[in-house]
């Protein structure tokens, strides 16, 4: 069962591109007591996330969420790797991941179930908004505990791609609150991106 586990969370890691493994017990962090959902669907572009060994060039990243008929939400992951020559950014490769994402606990909006294909998260929670303004920045965090260490997710998202969040201070000092590590944000590259990408 933990083989299958942790099998799922390098599946979730190379999906979203953002997550550090440290020893010990996952940080008490908390999501934002409630979220208008429908508010928070559309485009967020990453501003800064945990670096992943498995995507460590991924650059114009997003994630689009997106309400479905039957009250699930379509999770579409994308971004670039690409290669700098001559002050010019060439693209290399396309990465795209689709998932799908619930509420398993309708009294607490903001935190998902969020699974990408072939493998299921089965209900377990796997994301929390800690905070949005729904127009600006979301941050986002997620943690797993596999024997004696913990695999963290986060992300700071923006509606406008590689715009710094005014109250990035603040946000660091809260995540720094609940026991995230801040040293480990890296900043998206997201200039010159490919036109292709909304």
């Amino acid at each position: 069962m933990k083989t299958v586990l942790f099998l799922l969370l390098l599946w979730i890691g190379s999906a979203s591109s953002a997550f550090v493994i440290t020893e010990g017990k996952c940080p008490d962090v908390s999501a934002q007591r409630s979220l208008k959902f429908e508010r928070y669907m559309g485009r967020w572009y990453e501003y800064m996330r945990f670096p992943s060994p498995l995507q460590p060039s991924l650059q114009c990243t997003s994630a689009h969420y997106e309400q479905l008929s039957d009250g699930s939400v379509k999770v579409v992951n994308d971004g670039y790797i690409r290669a700098e020559l001559f002050n010019r950014n060439f693209v290399l490769d396309r990465w795209v991941a689709e998932g799908f994402a619930d509420v398993p606990d309708p009294k607490k909006l903001a935190e998902f179930s969020v699974s990408f294909p072939p493998l299921d998260s089965k209900g377990q929670i796997n994301y929390r908004i800690i905070r949005t303004d729904y127009h600006r920045t979301a941050v986002v965090h997620s943690c797993y505990e596999i024997w004696n260490a913990n695999i963290q997710f986060a992300w700071i998202l923006t509606r406008e791609r590689g715009v710094r969040p005014r109250n990035l201070d603040r946000l660091f000092r809260e995540l720094t609150n609940y026991g995230v590590d801040i040293s480990n944000f890296i900043t998206v590259d997201q200039r010159n991106c490919p036109t292709d990408t909304p």
